[in-house]
């Protein structure tokens, strides 16, 4: 018990000991973090504070009024020399000497104090065209408009470089650009000034001397602070660009690192503020120790009070305990004879020990009424049995019976329903059938109809060929006529050519008679010439109207023909309509016949219809009775497995109360309730 308690205690403490050492380390490493991320977020504020400052006051260069004048006055000194027009290289070499317009001395003596007060390394103005006007010292060129923030400035963008070393000045310069005036739009010039960030090597040092604060740009390059090379990269590895603060370790063994690394504002640049880890924690090393000597003070002080408990315990509680369980476990064997000896111990064991002894002797009543009642259960069991094995039997017997007349009823309704669903099928046809007579009759009036309408139509059609016979026979005797003129045209014609014929000799008979006579026979000459003529142009119409009366000669023997083969064709159509008529006279004949068939049939249909509706509908209802007999039987039969299943259960119950009393009588026969061994169950 003592070296359980000791045990227990010793790896409280320990384990007290290590959680307050980790929560007392992670705080102080919080804390040290803090510091160097304040010392690196203060600084880069700084450092941005003074890059505005220096903006703020080149904006304030730009719009005095010395410089505002000196870009005007180099403006107008510039065209007055015509060198707008002029190539850079040639303005190169023409001011090789001054690289300035020295338009304006004041705004040079004004640039070169406020260089000489070391706030800006160097600083001049162009004025709209990019020449140099004034400067605190000679530039490197005279033409600026080539240069990229000269163009971004005089457009109006804000321009910054990047660091750059300033080997006149040996120190870091940061160079601004920016319009005069301070608005690109009125297109006066831009002033440039390189800044010096040696205030910022002194916003880097801290007066902490456990701390290093360095400003890096983009590159990782060292811009300002101690302990580093300007414009060096450093020799470890920074953690990349964050919006937040961002912490990181570096190095091995005694050099590692501990960084904090913060982004200056406006800038692409950031702050590392750094120091050593093994001075960092130093702290941290410190507390360490002393919870080690707390831990052991705290160790030996728990061996001495745990020793001293065990002891105490041991006598007043250990002891008395021991008692108790050899009766508790001589009752947990079933020996209720064993009384309980009360003992010395504190009031808490001698209320158990009373307690033990209350238990004990209800235990010895309560085994004993469990006998008895084991008893009276496993002969009511054996009753309960009896009664339900004939009841189970019974229940049998009638579930065999339903059953029976459950399967007979099916099959009665089986047969019925195959009964209804013919006479369903006969319905069915019956009413086809009826259908159909009755189209049938229908269409036999509708063909009665149509019958003497055709015989009416046949019998007018030929009437109109009739007429249309005689009409051709009278067509037939025109063209006849018309044929005989026409031959009478031709011969008048052909008596006409031979006129034509002979005039046409004499005229040239006349003709050489005249020529004979000579001059007094031109005039007779001239009128048989003209005869002559007179007959070629008969003898020529002569031709025509022969031609003409040849084709309508030729035309009419065709339509004489034609009229012909009509009058045939017309004949045998009108012999054909006759035959068509008396025809559909017997078509009308045998559809009146049909038709009172068909209404006969029609009516006998309906009347079968009729029938085999009655007959489907009682079968209908036949059907449905079988099946709730059928359902009746069902629930009968359903009833009785159901008793039976209920019989069995009684039944299985029964038997369960039985073996339950046997084994609760063999359960009790373990206890002992007076001197002497435990009586053995019976079988």
């Amino acid at each position: 018990m003592t070296s359980v308690g000791l045990g227990v205690g010793t790896l409280a403490v320990l384990l007290t000991a290590f959680g307050v050492r980790a929560v007392t380390r992670r705080n102080l490493v919080l804390d040290a973090d803090r510091g160097l991320g304040d010392a690196a977020e203060r600084t880069a504020a700084l450092i941005a504070l003074v890059l505005s400052d220096r903006r703020e006051q080149l904006v304030q260069i730009a719009i005095a009024p010395t410089v505002v004048a000196a870009a005007r006055a180099g403006a107008a000194e510039a065209v007055r020399r015509g060198l707008p027009g002029r190539s850079v290289a040639q303005l190169e070499r023409d001011f090789q000497a001054t690289r300035s317009l020295d338009a304006s001395p004041e705004a040079s003596a004004y640039l070169q104090q406020l260089s000489r007060s070391g706030e800006f390394a160097e600083i001049f103005v162009t004025e709209s065209h990019g020449y140099t006007v004034a400067g605190s010292r000679r530039t490197s060129d005279f033409v600026q408009s080539d240069e990229v923030w000269w163009q971004r400035a005089a457009r109006g963008e804000p321009w910054r470089s990047d660091p750059l070393y300033d080997s006149s000045a040996a120190a870091v310069a940061v160079e601004f650009a920016l319009p005069v005036g301070g608005d690109a739009r009125l297109g006066l010039g831009v002033l440039k000034a390189a800044f010096s960030v040696r205030a910022l090597g002194a916003i880097a040092r801290s007066g902490d001397t456990t701390l290093n604060v360095l400003a890096l740009d983009e590159a990782d390059r060292v811009i300002a602070g101690a302990g580093g090379a300007a414009l060096q990269r450093v020799p470890w590895q920074v953690p990349p660009r964050a919006d937040s603060t961002v912490y990181a370790s570096s190095g091995e063994g005694a050099l590692r690192l501990r960084l904090a690394v913060a982004a200056v504002p406006g800038t692409t640049w950031r702050v590392v503020a750094r120091a050593p880890e093994h001075v960092l924690y130093a702290t941290l090393t410190r507390v360490g120790r002393v919870m080690i000597v707390v831990t052991i003070l705290l160790l030996a002080l728990l061996y001495g009070g745990v020793t001293a408990t065990g002891n105490w315990l041991q006598r007043r509680l250990t002891s008395p305990v021991a008692a108790l369980a050899g009766t508790a476990a001589a009752v947990a064997q079933g020996d209720l004879t064993r009384d309980v000896v009360a003992g010395s111990g504190t009031g808490e064991i001698a209320d158990l020990t009373r307690s033990l002894d209350g238990m004990v002797n209800a235990l010895r009543r309560l085994v004993g009424a469990i006998q008895s009642s084991a008893d009276e259960a496993a002969a009511m069991a054996a009753q309960i049995s009896a009664s339900t094995e004939e009841m189970a039997a019974a229940g049998q017997e009638m579930t065999g019976t339903t059953q029976e007349l459950s399967r007979r009823a099916q099959d009665q309704a089986e047969v019925v329903r195959a009964a209804a669903t013919d006479a369903t099928r006969m319905l069915e046809i019956a009413a086809k059938l009826a259908g159909q007579a009755r189209a049938a009759a229908e269409r036999n009036r509708s063909l009665v109809g149509l019958s003497q309408q055709f015989r009416s139509e046949m019998q007018e059609s030929s009437a109109a060929l009739d007429g249309l016979a005689a009409e051709v026979e009278h067509a037939s005797g025109e063209a006849t006529a018309l044929l005989q003129a026409s031959q009478q045209i031709g011969k008048f014609v052909a008596q006409t050519k031979a006129i034509a014929t002979q005039t046409n000799m004499l005229a040239l008979n006349a003709a050489i008679e005249a020529s004979r006579a000579g001059e007094s026979g031109r005039g007779f000459a001239v009128v048989a010439d003209e005869v002559r003529k007179l007959a070629t142009q008969a003898a020529q119409s002569a031709a025509v109207i022969e031609g003409t009366v040849q084709t309508v000669l030729k035309r009419i023997r065709g339509t004489h023909e034609s009229m012909m083969r009509l009058g045939a064709a017309g004949d045998t159509a009108r012999r054909a309509a006759r035959s068509v008529g008396d025809g559909l006279a017997q078509v009308a004949d045998a559809a009146r016949e049909n038709d009172a068939w068909s209404a006969e049939i029609h009516r006998a249909a309906e009347e079968s219809e009729r029938l085999v509706r009655d007959i489907a509908r009682r079968l209908s209802d036949l059907a449905a009775g079988s099946e709730n007999f059928v359902a009746s039987a069902e629930e009968i039969a359903a009833s009785s497995e159901e008793q039976t299943a209920s019989t069995e259960e009684i039944a299985s119950s029964a038997q369960a109360l039985a073996n339950a009393a046997d084994r609760l009588g063999s359960a009790v026969q373990s206890f002992r309730l007076q001197k002497g061994p435990p009586a053995q169950a019976a079988d």
